[in-house]
């Protein structure tokens, strides 16, 4: 029997904000329009969730919801939790508390990123696995730096944003090969070595940092060289989110708006100002906390300080809620 929890459920913070659309009139400083009723479920400790702060959140392949906290993760099968914290002296327990990322891989592997390094979940004893395989040297290793966010390429190739620059994880039958990227003294290399967020579009790699955006285009058979996006709009911002619209366009969210990349012929791009900016002169410094591509028209915009905002794509205009602190948003997946 299927797990049943694909409900239109959002949690904590972000449950605060959409609820406000249920509320009636008078909460819309834009254009309002008639929208449909949002059933929510709201997660309580009697059922098992000791925390009120979640982030990540990750829904797996088998359905279940992974929730991250500060304290430890949450595996959430639709009645109950089972939290995991890290147990001093046993390997096999989870290498850190504070969950920072969490991704399944092409080959259904979980992958959980802490401030204390990264591990694997192991399904079938519901334990944890710290060590990796060099496959150069053929020995172990365990990876202990604070991890921000983990990506897996089209190529099956693991990315790790750090608090001490990018680390790839290219895969073999006998381990992974481990390289990683740093900007240094002379300018070359990654704007910042604090890496925030890892997008793929269609023409490589953009590696959003807390000072500036980066890309690693896609080259056959050659070394691996790192760009800075050297854009007015774009330099020292601190990227906090990205997301690539149904029409290929790349969104991205910084400590002061929301500004997009638009592809034209060959390799060519534009990058806008900030979009919030052009459609709501008020708008003009907005840290953005996180991106939600929900259809094909809207985005929702989580904030630091002005809650949630919506962004119609085909009649460009937006929507603005009470002053909620929206930190995450999450789709499910149905």
């Amino acid at each position: 029997m299927g797990l049943q929890i694909y409900k239109k459920i959002i949690f904590l913070h972000v449950i605060i904000g959409l609820s406000l659309f249920t509320m009636g009139n008078g909460l819309f400083a834009q254009q309002q329009i008639q929208i449909n009723p949002i059933n929510f479920d709201h997660v309580t400790n009697s059922e098992g969730l000791m925390h009120n702060s979640i982030d990540p959140i990750f829904q797996d392949s088998r359905g279940y919801m992974w929730l991250g906290t500060v304290n430890g993760l949450y595996k959430y099968g639709g009645s109950k939790y089972k939290i995991y914290n890290n147990e001093l002296g046993n390997q096999y327990s989870i290498i850190g508390n504070r969950i920072t990322a969490i991704i399944e891989d092409s080959e259904g592997v979980l992958w959980i990123g802490t401030s204390s390094g990264l591990c694997r979940y192991n399904r079938d004893t519901d334990t944890f696995s710290r060590e990796l395989t060099n496959a150069q040297s053929n020995s172990s290793f365990i990876f202990k730096h604070n991890v921000n966010t983990i990506f897996e390429d089209d190529s099956k190739t693991l990315w790790v944003g750090t608090s001490d620059g990018l680390h790839r994880f290219d895969r073999s039958s006998n381990g992974f090969t481990l390289s990683v990227y740093r900007a240094d003294s002379n300018g070359v290399g990654l704007s910042n070595n604090y890496v925030t967020q890892i997008l793929q579009d269609d023409l490589g790699l953009l590696i959003g940092t807390r000072k500036g955006l980066n890309r690693i285009p896609f080259k056959d058979g050659s070394e691996l060289e790192i760009k800075k996006i050297l854009h007015n709009d774009l330099v020292d911002l601190f990227v906090s989110s990205m997301i690539i619209d149904f029409n290929s366009t790349v969104w991205i969210g910084t400590n002061t708006g929301l500004h997009k990349i638009v592809y034209s012929s060959g390799n060519n791009f534009e990058v806008s100002k900030n979009v919030l900016e052009t459609i709501d002169n008020s708008l003009s410094s907005v840290s953005i906390n996180s991106l939600l591509r929900y259809d094909k028209s809207n985005i929702w915009i989580g904030t630091k300080k002005l809650g949630l905002i919506k962004i119609n794509l085909s009649i460009i205009y937006l929507q603005r809620m009470k002053k909620f602190f929206i930190s995450l948003m999450f789709q499910n997946k149905t």
